[in-house]
């Protein structure tokens, strides 16, 4: 297994010195004389890269700065979930290995760059997830399968969800607000997509994200793409035409901040971090660092018997999650993405909304440092 590890690694240091080669050259004008006009500087975060169509192949990438998660989010934004990123400084190689790779094999990169990549031009591979897995496992092995496949399988079942109908397609037709301003600054697995669903017999209003993860016997865990998140319409409507409005665009922005957390499952799980057994999605997400840092940040605790529940002088009141860590978090990232694209939230439509009643209070300074490190990318300006 290393020994196969290393051999790629070398094959990859030898494809980026081609490409440095090959980005060196594209700097001067096609005359061979003249030098081409320096690009304009990137802002904080941004990338310019064409993402190869083939996983594990090295590309080069401009980058604007920024951390190291944000750079990984970045680039899964554009569809590639980093498996290595490099970086040619001071006539060495320097390489950060995404997973599956003991900690000592980052302890260059980290001594070098630390948690904060410098602007500059830097290499990445991507890994195709149907492909990857944590370690080998003896049995229990399940399929990386389509969509189509899944619900025909025994994984849909095992895993307790009853198949959607075949005539219901699941399509990129998010909101264009989402689209615009939620899609492109949130990290998420390639390929998401949306079932739009009329609400069950019965009427009522339900909403769910799923992403069906596969368990194996020894507890790791593979993600089955695409990624996707179910709406159902509200039956009967609101006579209010904008809340109905508000209702749809928070509810959707919210299952899709799901989908985030579920993504930092894998982003920031560790061989030695898997968990055995069926953990609950908060189980799971506790455990990464935007987890366990939201957690603390709000007083979150957790009595004996499981229950959670927030401290008696919390000024977080009136909102959904208040004894959910996961829910909390997705609600408050959902509020965020609303109010960055000025849009109203369906709390300002209660009956006797206030300027106490608008959760947007709830938004002090520390909230925000911790949704824009871990859940939204800065929207770059174009231009």
């Amino acid at each position: 297994m290393l020994g196969r590890r290393q051999a790629a690694l070398l094959a990859v240091i030898a494809l980026a010195a081609i490409a440095a080669l090959a980005l060196t050259g594209a700097a001067i004008a096609d005359d061979g004389e003249q030098p081409a006009a320096a690009p304009a500087p990137l802002q904080p975060t941004q990338v310019v890269a064409e993402i190869p169509e083939g996983y594990n192949q090295l590309f080069p990438l401009q980058w604007g700065g920024g951390s190291l998660f944000q750079l990984k989010s970045r680039l899964a934004t554009m569809g590639c979930i980093a498996n290595t990123i490099w970086n040619y400084d001071d006539d060495q190689w320097h390489s950060y290995n995404q997973y599956n790779v003991p900690s000592t094999l980052n302890a260059d990169w980290l001594a070098a760059y630390g948690e904060f990549v410098p602007a500059g031009n830097l290499f990445a591979t991507c890994f195709d997830v149907c492909e990857f897995n944590y370690f080998d496992a003896p049995r229990g092995d399940i399929p990386c399968v389509s969509l189509a496949d899944l619900r025909e399988s025994e994984v849909w079942s095992d895993i307790g969800r009853d198949p959607i109908d075949d005539s219901v397609e699941c399509t990129d037709d998010f909101d264009r607000h989402v689209e615009d301003h939620v899609l492109s600054s949130m990290p998420l697995y390639p390929g998401v997509c949306i079932f739009r669903l009329s609400a069950p017999s019965g009427g009522g209003y339900a909403v769910y994200p799923f992403h069906p993860f596969g368990r194996q016997w020894d507890g790791g865990y593979y993600p089955h793409p695409p990624s996707y998140v179910v709406v159902y319409s509200r039956t009967p409507p609101h006579s209010n035409a904008e809340y109905n409005r508000a209702v749809a665009l928070q509810t959707e922005i919210h299952e899709l901040c799901h989908t985030n957390q579920y993504f930092h499952f894998i982003e920031q799980m560790q061989p030695d971090r898997l968990i055995t057994g069926i953990p609950g999605a908060l189980a799971t997400w506790r455990t990464t660092k935007p987890g366990s840092s939201f957690i603390d940040l709000v007083g979150f605790a957790q009595d004996a018997g499981g229950d959670w529940s927030l401290p008696d002088d919390t000024m977080i009141t009136d909102i959904y999650g208040l004894d959910d860590p996961f829910e909390l978090a997705a609600e408050l990232c959902a509020l965020y993405f609303v109010d960055r694209m000025g849009e109203r939230s369906y709390y300002s439509y209660h009956e006797v909304a206030n300027e106490n009643s608008d959760p947007m209070r709830y938004f002090t300074d520390e909230i925000v440092e911790w949704i824009e490190a871990w859940v939204a990318l800065p929207e770059i300006a174009e231009g």
